[in-house]
């Protein structure tokens, strides 16, 4: 009974860590966070994007948003947060087409999404403020680093503090 009280609990924990349906954004945020008081910021590491030319395009662009809301970065001592961001890319079949490829004798088509979350902790190291999505990967180079750059700016939008 123990074991499966336990199991019940793993199973409704994991279900509310699940990401947003492809295209979406969700936003969380500390409702007693001073967001008006972040005027700093320091980069910390999270799970960096593989591909450097992304990992740079996605910090120029968290950067541009930040410094359009007002925030300096700061390199070294304190800051009045941290920002980090986790990505990682996954392949999907397409499951409605998977029964007529199978039939044909062909492999399935996939596509290619990648999952972006950008957290925001303050001082004490308590999250303030995380954004996660799941978007389609174009693999076309400059058609990534738009798409990119127009996500993250959608991703900002949904942060408490006003543009400056």
């Amino acid at each position: 009974m123990v074991k499966l009280l336990g199991y019940t609990l793993a199973v409704l924990l994991a279900a509310t860590q699940l990401p947003p349906k492809e295209g979406r954004i969700e936003s969380v945020k500390e409702s007693k966070a001073p967001f008006a008081s972040f005027t700093t910021y320091r980069w910390e590491k999270g799970y960096d994007a593989y591909d450097k030319s992304i990992h740079k395009t996605i910090v120029d662009a968290i950067d541009a948003e930040l410094a359009a809301r007002g925030f300096s970065k700061v390199t070294s001592g304190a800051a009045a947060v941290t920002v980090r961001y986790h990505t990682v890319v996954r392949t999907d079949v397409l499951l409605d087409k998977l029964d007529e490829f199978e039939k044909a004798g062909k492999v399935a088509p996939t596509k290619a999404l990648g999952r972006l979350v950008i957290v925001m902790r303050d001082a004490a190291d308590k999250r303030v403020w995380a954004v996660d999505t799941v978007q389609p990967v174009h693999a076309d180079p400059a058609t990534r680093e738009r798409d990119l750059r127009e996500v993250i700016g959608r991703m900002f939008e949904t942060y408490p503090g006003a543009k400056k």
